[in-house]
């Protein structure tokens, strides 16, 4: 058994790595031009492409904006953004990333972007900003007529089109969302719908044309699977289907007594009849057979099935894989197999001592195996074991989830993501301070060179490709 000390931390943020899908209480502000709309959020901004209507990228603390945005606007005349939060006015340029900070000594309720001058309505009381003089002056009313409002005295209200009546968006339960704040480009209009997302009306024929699902759902998401080419985000009442573009992103929210019509193994009527009652507490697939354990029951839906196989185990399931035609069962106990084609539970013989405490996770890498354990993992090959040691602090801490890129065996403790080179036998290290947003990660998931990460802000995407290059140099 042999402890691997060797390790590296990324220190350098790139944003072209990071892909980020926030999850979205209630939007701040929508702002922009013609080419760009910038939506504002407690999170971050999120840039919009205005013509083509998609979703570019988002800016975060990383990017060097403010954290806890209370107002984000644009400035069209130096081309730049004005950021507030509650203390500080920033002037903030999205493509040099060129940056000014000002102390204030008020709490706007409103902003107003004028030619010359930016003003705030704080405590009923009016406020001028010079931008050249950087300088704040309390003023009896505004004369400007080039003043673009947000907040209290923003320019346009759900009530101003007719078009929006009643006022609100209604999915397809009948939950009802609220407009709150709005838009206008040439041709449409852009819409924040309170937990649900961002919609674009085409002015001109008064339709919906896009949702970009940008809500609090994204921040629920427990666990990432892949069934045949999409990913899945599983939340405790909410099923998420991807795609390349968030736009088409298909959420399918669960309750008692609705039932999909559709041939997704997880929308199958058997299967949401146990989620729903029971939950899971783990989840294995193969293309479109899957197994989850519920309280002590073991539940196996083949790809051809009527009725679930049942089946009762005597220790406490950690996690389940399949492996061929038989179903790798992880437990507190150790490593048992059950042959699913013969009906015929077994444990793995001559399981080293560390199994014994917990083992978590599971992952075949070519002529290897590895199953993870309290502060590392331990690897099968040739009929022998080897133990390998994870860097960290805490090695009472068990590893409950396992994916690869290549060579690369990654995993997740806490707020971070560990990348274990198997040939040079390596460590690296994923951080918050590396353009991690999220403080506690929920799942990862290596798909298409991207990994996945749920977390509590939403969704991150980092770019593999990018990675291997970086550690082979």
């Amino acid at each position: 058994m042999l402890n691997f000390l060797i390790f590296l931390i990324f220190t350098i943020y790139n944003e072209k790595l990071w892909t980020n899908y926030l999850a979205v209480d209630t939007v701040l502000t929508i702002t922009g031009n013609e080419r760009i709309v910038y939506v504002g959020t407690s999170y971050g901004i999120l840039l919009f492409d205005a013509q083509k209507i998609r979703y570019l990228k988002t800016l975060t603390k990383f990017d060097g904006i403010l954290e806890s945005l209370k107002f984000v606007a644009y400035d069209r005349e130096i081309n730049s953004l004005w950021l507030l939060d509650k203390n500080f006015l920033m002037n903030y340029n999205p493509f040099t990333k060129k940056k000014e900070l000002f102390k204030l000594n008020i709490t706007p309720k409103a902003i107003g972007v004028g030619k010359h001058f930016l003003y705030f309505i704080a405590n009923g009381d009016t406020y001028q900003w010079d931008k050249k003089k950087k300088r704040l002056l309390k003023i009896e009313k505004t004369k400007d007529t080039t003043i673009f409002w947000y907040g209290e005295k923003k320019k346009y209200l759900p009530q101003n089109f007719p078009f929006l009546t009643p006022y609100y968006y209604m999915d397809e339960n009948l939950e009802k969302y609220f407009y709150k704040e709005l838009f206008l480009t040439n041709r449409n209009l852009w819409v924040s719908a309170n937990g649900y997302g961002i919609l674009v009306f085409d002015r001109i024929t008064k339709n919906l044309i896009k949702i970009f699902p940008f809500n609090n759902r994204l921040g629920k998401i427990r666990k990432i699977l892949k069934f045949e080419n999409n990913l899945w985000l599983i939340g405790e009442r909410c099923f998420v289907k991807t795609d390349s573009e968030i736009s088409k992103w298909r959420f399918f929210s669960l309750e008692y007594n609705k039932f999909y019509e559709e041939k997704e193994p997880l929308l199958k009527y058997k299967f949401l009849e146990i989620f729903l009652k029971k939950g899971f507490s783990s989840f294995a697939n193969l293309k479109n057979s899957f197994a989850f354990v519920s309280e002590k029951n073991i539940y196996l839906f083949l790809e051809d099935y009527k009725e679930p196989i049942e089946l009762e185990v005597p220790f406490e399931i950690e996690n389940l894989y399949f492996l061929k035609d038989t179903l790798i069962i992880l437990t507190k106990e150790g490593i048992y197999f059950f042959d699913y084609k013969n009906n015929i539970l077994s444990d793995f013989s001559r399981q080293p001592p560390e199994a014994k405490f917990g083992v978590f996770s599971f992952l075949p890498m070519k002529e290897e195996y590895y199953f993870g354990v309290r502060g590392g993992f331990l690897i099968y090959k040739n009929q022998r074991w080897e133990k390998v040691i994870i860097p960290i602090r805490d090695l009472s801490i068990p590893i409950r989830e396992l994916t690869n890129f290549d060579n690369y065996l990654i995993t997740k403790i806490d707020n971070q993501i560990i990348f274990f080179d198997t040939k040079k036998r390596f460590f690296q290290f994923l951080t918050k301070e590396d353009g991690l947003i999220g403080e506690d990660i929920y799942s990862i998931k290596v798909d298409n060179n991207k990994l996945w990460i749920s977390h509590e802000k939403g969704i991150s995407l980092y770019d593999l490709t990018f990675l291997k290059k970086k550690i082979k140099k």
